[in-house]
């Protein structure tokens, strides 16, 4: 796979000990930093998000899931994915 076959990735930091709506803007940060979305997500009539839940433990790191998607995380991705789509969001795990 050449660097231009490679899909975009970026990282943001933010401190298990911030505010929710912190690690929203963050995560919102992330997002933008690969935008432009590819046609395929802004054209989509439905887009499913996969997160990890599907475990029967609960691992905190100053108050925040260290093990488990954080719920900010995916209001995060959510909001940005809206900004670029009206498409149907569903969110689930396998």
């Amino acid at each position: 796979m050449t660097a231009a076959q490679r899909e975009p990735v970026a990282t943001v930091r933010c401190p298990p000990s911030a505010s929710n709506r912190q690690v929203v803007e963050r995560t919102e940060e992330a997002v933008a930093r690969v935008a432009p979305l590819p046609e395929r997500l802004r054209e989509a009539r439905t887009i499913a998000v996969k997160i990890n839940a599907g475990v029967p433990r609960l691992v905190l790191t100053e108050g925040r899931q260290t093990e488990l998607t954080e719920p900010a995380v995916v209001e995060g991705v959510i909001r940005a994915l809206r900004r670029h789509t009206e498409a149907e969001i569903l969110v689930g795990d396998a």
